[in-house]
This record gives structure tokens, C-alpha cells and sequence, in this order.
């Protein structure tokens, strides 16, 4: 939630001054927020792996058949593809919002 609202916060505050956000009347100056997205989209993915990869040994040990295993994984896997296609969705609407 805190990685949410500062992305938020930093895309509403791109421009000096904020009005230009939605005036665009010169002289001010706005940051890329493409490439801003692509940068937070890239270290969302990265967080997201790693807390997936987190749970992965203790799966290994669990004391149930190898198919649970397996499909306990596979329901782990699902879940990050899915938030990661959630995350791209959410900033390539922003980036398209700002074109």
C-alpha cells in the first residue's frame, strides 16, 4: 500500500509547478513518467519474485504427497503472474494517460 500511494504521490507531483499537470502552460517542467512507470513496474516484479521464492523451501519440506507439492507451487505461480499482469495493466493505463 505504501509503494501504492508514493507512485501515486510522485505521478501527481511530477510537474513544477503541479498545475502544469493539467494546465501544460509553459515555463515548468515534468519528469518522464514513462519511464518513471517502467522503473516502478520493473522493482514491483522484482519484490513480488522474491517474495514468491521466499515460501519455496518450506514447500519443499512439507510433509504431503509430491502432487500437492506441485500444485501448492503451481497455485503460487498463478498468484505472481496474475498480480504482474495486474501491476503491468495498472501503469501502461497511467503511461497511456499521460500521452
Amino acid at each position: 500500500m505504501v509503494w501504492f500511494v508514493s507512485t501515486l504521490l510522485v505521478l501527481i507531483l511530477q510537474c513544477t509547478p503541479v498545475h502544469y499537470f493539467c494546465d501544460r502552460e509553459p515555463p515548468s517542467h515534468c519528469i518522464n513518467a514513462n519511464d518513471f512507470c517502467v522503473i516502478v513496474g520493473a522493482v514491483s516484479m522484482v519484490a513480488i519474485i522474491v517474495i514468491f521464492c521466499l515460501p519455496l523451501p518450506i514447500i519443499r519440506t512439507l510433509h504431503v504427497s509430491t502432487a500437492k507439492k506441485w500444485g501448492l507451487a503451481f497455485s503460487f505461480t498463478m498468484g505472481v503472474l496474475w498480480v504482474n499482469f495486474e501491476y503491468f495493466l495498472f501503469y501502461e493505463t497511467i503511461a497511456d494517460a499521460d500521452n
